[in-house]
């Protein structure tokens, strides 16, 4: 049998000595042969622990890639749970209502709309008027509403249009138009002779400064007056109102309803659909003023009109937003261009442009509309607004239009 050799003892410095074989050493049994009957006591070789200067920093290292593990696990999960909590539950989008009316049919609409699971909700907030609501877009007390272009233009620096209104396939706008009987006018030279019926006192007065059917100028421009001098009657004037006729359908009625001569002024769309819903009116027996005094039937609106305004818009604050509000514009697109899908003209159930249901027109939106159309991100009140219409509006505050850089407004769908 070959030989084998046993330790007796070990220690520290020996267990980093290899042992040679066929060397020396005095602590080293040599056994050469062994009788299979002699049994070898064997000695226990005591194990010593290695100091506890070598272990502690493995252990350290291993404790502190424990709690950064940890930590760095919970701080993820709180992470994931905040995003989950910002992203999930958006703020209702808070829409201002002019009036009662208003309030109710914005009521039904956030029902009809939560009932869709629509999100976010929409919430009512009441005002009195046009201008309190723009007063609280102002104070983020509101987050948007319809507005007429008059106002829009009054407050272009304060809002932004971010959708408007669609009255006719691929028609954004509509002209404003000057609407006679054929037995009372024929021509626009001679409306001192006539009554006036006006829905839209900035607007009017704008066209007739345009077409120099008014006198103002920058040293005398006191176009309420002006409008007394040029018709016949007496005109009071509210906001944007006159005589308290507001808008394009109390101008149609007022004219319709009138026994004296009077000459309408409104848009054509308006214009159209009255003379074809009105029982008892030919539309054959009115006419069109145009700017070059003569006439025209009301089909020819297009060669016959005293300027182009664009539709109502909804419009949202101008100012840098952050927090819950950034995502409120894209939040107000999303949501009505959806719901129209589900409660637009088309609808049985709710439809958002009809108002009969509160015996009252235009509650919300136009009741002529027939879809919202989203605009462009770089869309400004300037550039919805167009060049028509701001040289009506500057012109009945007797100013020059200035310079204006005009971005498309209306996307490509």
């Amino acid at each position: 049998m070959s030989s084998v050799r046993y330790k007796r003892t070990r220690d520290e410095l020996e267990d980093e000595i290899p042992l040679s074989m066929n060397g020396e050493n005095e602590d080293v049994i040599e056994m050469n042969t062994m009788n299979t009957n002699e049994v070898l006591e064997p000695e226990f070789i005591e194990e010593t622990i290695p100091p506890s200067e070598t272990v502690r920093p493995k252990l350290e290292y291993k404790n502190c890639f424990l709690m950064w593990a940890i930590v760095s696990t919970a701080l993820f999960i709180i992470m994931i749970c905040i995003a989950i909590a910002v992203h999930s539950f958006p703020r209702n989008i808070k829409w201002c209502c002019i009036n009662t009316e208003e309030m109710s049919k914005c009521h039904h609409m956030s029902l009809y709309f939560s009932m869709e699971g629509f999100d976010p909700m929409f919430e009512c907030v009441a005002a009195t008027s046009i201008n309190e609501c723009i007063d609280l877009i102002d104070t983020d007390d509101a987050d948007a509403f319809t507005i007429p272009n008059s106002y829009l233009f009054k407050y272009r620096k304060q809002l932004r249009p971010i959708m408007g209104e669609e009255y006719k396939a691929g028609e954004y706008g509509t002209y404003l138009v000057a609407l006679t009987r054929k037995s009372d006018l024929s021509s626009l030279s001679r409306l001192s002779t006539t009554s006036a019926c006006i829905g839209d006192f900035n607007l009017v007065a704008g066209a007739l400064a345009n077409h120099s059917l008014i006198n103002v100028s920058p040293g005398n421009c006191n176009v309420q007056s002006a409008i007394n001098s040029l018709f016949v009657g007496d005109y009071n004037f509210t906001d944007n109102c006159v005589n308290n006729r507001c808008g394009s359908d109390d101008a149609i009625n007022c004219m319709v309803d009138s026994n004296v001569k009077s000459v309408a002024f409104t848009d054509h769309i308006t214009m159209l659909n009255q003379l074809k819903l009105s029982h008892g009116i030919n539309p054959d027996d009115y006419e069109l003023l145009c700017p070059d005094g003569g006439s025209k039937n009301v089909s020819e609106f297009n060669s016959c009109n005293l300027g182009w305004s664009p539709s109502n818009a909804v419009v949202v604050s101008s100012k840098l937003r952050s927090g819950s509000d950034v995502d409120v514009p894209i939040d107000v697109v999303e949501v009505l261009y959806m719901a129209q899908l589900y409660f637009g003209v088309h609808s049985n159930t709710f439809n958002m442009f009809n108002s009969s249901t509160w015996n009252k027109s235009n509650l919300l939106f136009q009741d002529k509309s027939i879809k919202l159309v989203p605009l462009s991100r770089t869309c400004t009140a300037e550039s919805y607004l167009g060049e028509s219409l701001l040289s009506m509006e500057y012109a009945q505050s007797c100013k020059v239009v200035p310079p204006t850089v005009h971005h498309s407004c209306f996307k490509q769908f």
